[in-house]
């Protein structure tokens, strides 16, 4: 194993050689997301209608609900059927209506 000199330390050429490499930027997955609680959601509701209402109201088209509805209902792991909203941020109808709102996981 050959040594090279850096600083006052002798460092093997691999480890030299791995530090300076790149690391990949993995994405995190949607997965690591958990589900918010009831107060959270109802928190999240007034934070996004106060800014939906400062904005001075904006609604989305007909065309753009039914977008981000169809987008909503095949998010398996996150839609509730049965509440008919989403687990994390708690959307639903009303909130497809408000231009302002975005999906937390960037789907719409």
């Amino acid at each position: 194993m050959k040594f090279r000199i850096q600083g006052y330390m002798k460092v093997p050429r691999e480890v030299v050689a791995r530090a300076s490499m790149p690391k990949p930027v993995v994405p995190r997955p949607p997965a690591d997301l958990k589900p918010r609680g009831v107060v959270r959601q109802v928190v999240g509701f007034a934070a996004e209608w106060a800014k939906w209402n400062a904005a001075g109201r904006p609604a989305r088209t007909e065309e753009e609900q039914a977008k981000c509805q169809a987008i909503c209902r095949e998010c398996k792991p996150y839609w509730n059927p049965e509440r008919n909203k989403c687990r994390i941020c708690g959307c639903g109808k009303m909130m497809w209506e408000w231009a302002t709102k975005h999906c937390p996981i960037n789907k719409w």
